[in-house]
């Protein structure tokens, strides 16, 4: 024997009911978790972003900056560099040990501060790169990897970086490295 409801009018009202409460309890589950999830993506985000802020290289800030076209430089292929130690214009200023500027092998252009970071003075520069842009400091040993643009140390005689600048191209083919 099969139970029917009495008012089968308010029995499907029940049921449209409890499907349209079911759909929007879903929802907001859903919608509380996306919420949730782009908070912690936020809060990862700022922390990320905080602690760049807060990292103090060995290297002092100086005043960087340097104009020159690539062609006079000849710094036009993935492998080449350019340095400057001293100021050659009225307008440069070489940073702390002077700049390498290299053009990586990602076809990116890079600039760091010549001044090796284990030793922190400005006359102990590391050496001009090989065809690998590894650069050695001639003093602590330290071998620096320029290649991909991070100037990062290989041996683990220093723990940080060398000091990298910034680089802006024009469409007239200078490139300024500035701070």
């Amino acid at each position: 024997m099969t139970k029917t409801c009495e008012n089968s009018e308010s029995f499907g009202e029940f049921k449209l009911t409890f499907y349209f409460c079911d759909k929007i309890t879903r929802y907001v589950i859903e919608m509380k978790t996306k919420i949730c999830l782009v908070l912690m993506l936020s809060a990862m985000l700022s922390a990320l972003l905080s602690a760049c802020g807060n990292y103090r290289s060995s290297i002092p800030d100086m005043p960087v900056y340097v104009e020159r076209y690539l062609v006079n430089i000849n710094c036009l292929a993935p492998g080449s560099y350019w340095h400057i130690t001293r100021p050659q214009t009225v307008s440069d200023a070489v940073g702390f040990g002077g700049i390498i500027l290299v053009y990586a092998f990602d076809n990116q252009y890079y600039a760091f501060d010549m001044a090796c970071p284990h030793e922190a003075q400005a006359s102990k520069r590391i050496d001009l790169p090989d065809e690998s842009l590894n650069a050695t400091c001639p003093h602590c040993g330290e071998v620096y990897n320029l290649g991909f643009g991070m100037g990062t140390p290989s041996l683990g005689i220093c723990d940080e970086p060398l000091r990298r600048y910034r680089c802006t191209l024009s469409p007239d083919g200078s490139i300024t490295v500035h701070r």
